[in-house]
């Protein structure tokens, strides 16, 4: 699913070290003897074709993510003034995922928005974030449900006052 390399350089490994070269190599092999390659983005794909030399027509790209998100789901129950602002992916060291927790805090400290962020997913992580959100004051912003069926995803992108993805600008983002 993820551009091994690139994987292990944005979570601090050498791009030069032996275990890199390993997985580029696996990598180079992989494509050079799959029929087809599935990918989860175009970037991805672009990668199979220019760097794997892949043919076009034997690398397609497979979304996980909801096909489709719907307007006008209707309102939380509740709280239908506050912003909510919804992540949904893994949470992993390489997914900049704390910038979003710093973000909060600031937004609390600079405005009077009334805010929750929805934290849809799993990883690695989310203990220190959880910890980060609670030093920084903001824990009772956050709500974290884990991993959620397909139609209650698109109904919170679609109940979303923003949805937000806070990667890296690095090679493997």
């Amino acid at each position: 699913h993820d551009l091994v390399p690139e994987l292990l350089v944005a979570r601090g490994g050498d791009p030069r070290s032996r275990v890199s070269r390993l997985f580029t190599w696996l990598e180079s092999r992989s494509y050079r003897t799959a029929d087809l390659v599935i990918t989860p983005n175009n970037s991805y794909r672009a990668v199979a074709i220019e760097r794997g030399g892949v043919a076009p027509e034997r690398a397609v790209t497979v979304r996980s993510g909801p096909d489709a998100v719907h307007a006008g789901a209707s309102a939380p129950s509740g709280r239908e003034d506050r912003a909510r602002i919804v992540f949904a992916g893994v949470m992993g060291p390489q997914d900049g995922v704390e910038t979003l927790v710093d973000a909060a805090a600031i937004l609390r400290a600079r405005t009077s928005l009334d805010f929750v962020v929805e934290m849809v997913g799993r990883g690695s992580e989310v203990p220190r974030l959880r910890e980060r959100a609670h030093e920084l004051g903001v824990a009772d912003r956050f709500v974290w449900s884990g991993w959620v069926d397909q139609e209650t995803l698109r109904t919170r992108l679609a109940r979303a006052t923003i949805a937000v993805s806070p990667d890296r600008d690095d090679a493997f983002t």
